[in-house]
């Protein structure tokens, strides 16, 4: 299933949200002072139809699902939001190779990152944590969001140096 997902998702023109999407919201959501509902609010009226707005709603509430039970598949709400990014957006090495691939991808995992978080914010509405009432979320996202800052920044700790080999051959 993932898989069919991974093939529809990485022929959708753009990517699932599309960068122009992406743009549209970060600007909704300045203006906004980053309110908590900014992404229900602007990603419908920065998408360009019904259908894509609920394809990004559908791909966001797939990725909560997964990051939901992160302890046990190993796929955290950081994790996996950021390697969503090679969906979310469509991707270009501006003809500088490996390097020029690896600055998309982190400028897309970024962004789908803001997305997600700004997605679980809007779930999570703003109760006081003391009442009881039914929860929007589950807990282990409501923990994750909780310990996350917003807009999240690059995870320093998840990143380290790693030697890259460059062959040059003459024949493939």
């Amino acid at each position: 299933m993932c898989s069919v997902l991974k093939w529809c998702w990485s022929r959708l023109p753009g990517g699932v949200v599309t960068w122009p999407v992406y743009e549209a919201f970060k600007i909704g959501e300045k203006e906004s002072n980053q309110a908590r509902h900014a992404f229900e609010t602007f990603i419908p009226i920065a998408a360009e139809s019904p259908a894509r707005k609920n394809i990004v709603v559908d791909f966001f509430d797939l990725l909560a699902a997964v990051a939901a039970h992160g302890k046990t598949n190993g796929m955290g709400g950081r994790k996996v939001s950021r390697l969503a990014g090679w969906w979310a957006f469509d991707h270009s090495d501006d003809g500088k190779g490996f390097e020029g691939g690896y600055k998309s991808w982190i400028a897309a995992a970024d962004a789908t990152s803001h997305l997600f978080f700004a997605y679980l914010r809007s779930l999570s509405g703003e109760t006081d944590p003391s009442l009881t009432v039914i929860e929007r979320i589950p807990r282990s996202l409501q923990a994750l969001l909780a310990q996350t800052e917003y807009p999240p920044e690059t995870p320093t700790l998840l990143q380290r140096t790693t030697p890259r080999v460059l062959m040059l051959v003459d024949i493939v």
